[in-house]
């Protein structure tokens, strides 16, 4: 079962969503596994067992598919946000965690320990979700301003109707092509181009079944044509769209 529940107005420009997985025991005591995708995303993630919290980790966005075993726990909760947003949520350059794993604990110290306990201690989904909400409303307040220019670029490289040019960005930002890419590296974590593929290959995950090809969901995404939407497909999820399909049901 995966479910997602969106963020309040407050952090919708820096929460992408709330989300919730869960599986039966093994019986066949086949090892589950975690296949990860290229994203945009960092998670703050809890794992249960039951009721009882197995562990709680922190994930940085990454342009690389990796896989993981799963074996341990039945159901995983947390919220995925925008990597441009980690300095305001958690006080961390996005380049600090790209394509790394930490715990809370590491990541926020006595703060992070507190909230691992708050989220063990609640008894269901919702009281999870609001528990982990308000934490996030709390540190959003107390952020600074960050760098609004270059997370409103962003946000629109991520739309697929645009099409990147980082000249014209640059120009938006009044900032030289040098100083857009070093600022906008800064603030994400990607280069801008890296940024604009990585997004292009998620808003297709998250959209094809609205169409009835992926051919035709590539070139909505953005894809110019069948090579390149394979070719980058297959770097940032691993291996082919049908095989990642038919491995996921996604």
């Amino acid at each position: 079962m995966y479910q997602v529940i969106p963020p309040c107005m407050e952090l919708r420009d820096h929460v992408s969503h709330f989300w919730f997985a869960s599986w039966t025991a093994q019986q066949d005591r086949v090892q589950p596994v975690y296949y990860q995708t290229a994203s945009c995303l960092a998670e703050l993630a809890f794992a249960f067992r039951s009721s009882e919290l197995v562990f709680a980790s922190v994930q940085g966005h990454s342009p690389h598919a990796a896989r993981y075993n799963a074996g341990g726990f039945l159901s995983i909760f947390g919220v995925s946000v925008f990597a441009y947003s980690l300095p305001l949520l958690f006080d961390v350059p996005p380049a600090a965690l790209s394509g790394r794993f930490c715990t809370p604990e590491q990541l926020l110290g006595r703060e992070g320990a507190l909230l691992v306990e708050q989220v063990a201690g609640e008894a269901d989904l919702p009281a999870r979700v609001r528990c982990l909400n308000d934490f996030l409303k709390l540190r959003l307040r107390k952020a600074a301003e960050g760098d609004h220019r270059i997370i409103a670029a962003a946000r629109q490289v991520m739309k697929p109707e645009v099409k990147f040019d980082l000249s014209a960005f640059a120009g938006e930002c009044c900032l030289s092509p040098k100083q857009f890419e070093r600022r906008f590296s800064a603030c994400t974590g990607f280069s801008p181009k890296l940024f604009d593929r990585v997004s292009r290959f998620e808003y297709l995950l998250n959209n094809h079944r609205r169409f009835t090809t992926l051919t035709q969901a590539a070139l909505a995404s953005g894809y110019y044509d069948q090579s390149h939407f394979i070719r980058d497909f297959k770097q940032f999820a691993g291996c082919s769209p049908q095989r990642f399909f038919a491995l996921s049901g996604y």
